[in-house]
């Protein structure tokens, strides 16, 4: 049997070990990782397996694709409802701003009496056409 690096190799090439394995240039032992990597290498390897690997990410990779299609389409629908709420909130401010003004208008003492005139269909009062009741005097006054 031969040595590898000071400690006493494993009976067939890539088979198990016993104990730890121990690399003396950096004095520490191997992880777990590099262990398994070291006795499945030919199974990762495998053609059979490399296939279902590669229908595995090409199964994934589709379907990476499809949900970033859906979230995309997601966003630009929410972006177009935005938008066209946007659009609406300032037709209606301009129209409340409108309408604000014309209330203000309209109930101004100048305008007050001709909308009252317009909407009762009545003409202002001309001189001699309204008569109040006088107590004092007992009569009707012009």
């Amino acid at each position: 049997m031969k040595l590898q690096y000071g400690v006493r190799a494993a009976g067939r090439r890539g088979g198990h070990r016993s104990g730890w394995s121990q690399n003396i240039f950096t004095g520490r032992a191997k992880s777990g990782f590099a262990l398994f990597l070291e006795e499945n290498v030919q199974f990762i390897l495998h053609p059979v397996v490399c296939r279902k690997l590669m229908r595995v990410g090409v199964v994934m990779v589709c379907a990476a694709l499809v949900c970033n299609l859906v979230c995309s389409l997601l966003v630009a629908s929410t972006e177009r409802s935005v938008v066209s709420l946007d659009s609406e909130r300032g037709k209606l401010e301009t129209e409340n701003i409108t309408l604000l003004a014309k209330r203000a208008m309209a109930w101004g003492p100048d305008n007050l009496e001709e909308l009252v005139s317009k909407k009762l269909d009545l003409a202002p009062a001309a001189k001699g056409q309204v008569a109040v009741f006088d107590h004092k005097r007992g009569a009707f006054r012009y």
